[in-house]
């Protein structure tokens, strides 16, 4: 159905088909302290809990960390929370709504949904917005109280779920290709225990040719630090949103030929947006629908990061026989860490280095 298609591709762009693995972090407050879960639906979890012990929900079991870190027989109770965890994150990210069979309406906000596998979902939504509000469905409803609305992604922050109550969310990654050790607990042939859950080991970075949608690039003078970056990053959204301007991708540091630059991607999201009052030093650029080659970097120290993502993409262009076109483009998603508050944060926040590639190749 067009609206519900309307509704997926308005809540997550192009992250759309890429929220069934992710790992995400929850927390009950603003500022309370955040359960990091790692997911793969529709049966499979690790939740680690801030003080370090883990919970692991597979579709045959579940075990949970011994107070020396090695696995332990979980509780019964553990089984229904782990379940009630993955319905609730299948509602969060809409996969009802991917899973769709047929759909009608039973009022101007309100949509019954059906889906293959012939279960029965509710949606309560935005028609002028095209914004998911309310999903309810088998043994679990999910209420979205706030989101994080870039102009390309609309991804929620606060929800309510029936039986958890309200939790408040951070996508760290979505699409993660965990390794299957992520699911083993200890002891086991993967032994899961030694595995990195956020951004290390349990990656697997393979390069990959992607299309980049056509928009534009603000781009500044690297002030060549984070918390100077973090001022124009927050600086471009307050410019850019009163204009009609939307994010388009995650800001990126670039060198070229005129120096370095730190770039804010943006598309309009009005008829005529007005052009853009630029600061001294600072370029618009019009880009035109291209393709690249891109690869999530290791965690690790800056440089190592960046260079051991580079080798890979010389490798790749090489195996697939195209031709890299233009300089690095090393993007992070800046929206739920602050690198200059908290200097391990470049380290560990999801990077993804491109380069582009000739056209035709």
């Amino acid at each position: 159905m067009a609206l519900v298609d309307a509704i997926l591709v308005r809540s997550h762009g192009p992250r759309r088909g890429s929220f069934d693995r992710a790992i995400v972090y929850l927390r009950e407050t603003a500022d309370g302290q955040a359960t990091t879960v790692s997911y793969a639906l529709p049966d499979r979890a690790r939740i680690v809990t801030p003080d370090g012990r883990w919970t692991l929900c597979t579709k045959d079991a579940v075990s949970c960390s011994a107070p020396d870190g090695s696995s332990a027989p979980a509780p019964a109770e553990s089984r229904t929370s782990c379940d009630l965890l993955l319905r609730a994150l299948d509602a969060i990210t809409l996969q009802p709504l991917e899973r769709l069979a047929g759909a009608r309406h039973l009022d101007e906000d309100e949509l019954e949904l059906t889906t293959r596998n012939g279960e029965r979902w509710i949606l309560e939504h935005d028609p002028a917005a095209h914004a998911a509000l309310a999903l309810r469905g088998p043994s679990i409803a999910v209420r979205f109280l706030e989101h994080h609305d870039s102009g390309r992604t609309r991804i929620p922050l606060v929800v309510e779920v029936e039986g958890l109550g309200v939790r408040r969310l951070y996508f760290v990654d979505t699409g993660v290709e965990f390794g299957e050790q992520v699911f083993a607990p200890p002891g086991s042939a993967g032994d899961g225990a030694r595995t990195v859950v956020v951004g290390g080991e349990a990656r697997l970075a393979r390069p990959r040719l992607l299309t980049v949608d056509a928009g534009r690039w603000l781009m500044a003078k690297d002030p060549g630090d984070w918390a100077g970056r973090m001022r124009l990053f927050r600086a471009a959204g307050e410019r850019l949103a009163p204009l009609g301007y939307g994010n388009g991708g995650d800001p990126f540091l670039l060198t070229d030929e005129l120096g370095d630059w730190f770039v804010v991607p943006f598309v309009a999201l009005v008829a005529e947006a007005p052009a853009v009052a630029l600061e001294d030093g600072e370029r618009d650029v019009p880009v035109e629908s291209h393709r690249v080659a891109s690869v999530d970097a290791a965690p690790g120290a800056w440089d190592a990061r960046i260079a051991g993502a580079g080798a890979a993409l010389e490798s790749f262009a090489k195996e697939r026989g195209v031709r890299i076109t233009g300089p690095r483009r090393i993007a992070l998603n800046l929206l739920g860490a602050d690198p200059s508050a908290d200097a391990s944060a470049a380290s560990s926040l999801p990077m993804r280095v491109s380069v582009p590639i000739a056209k035709g190749d």
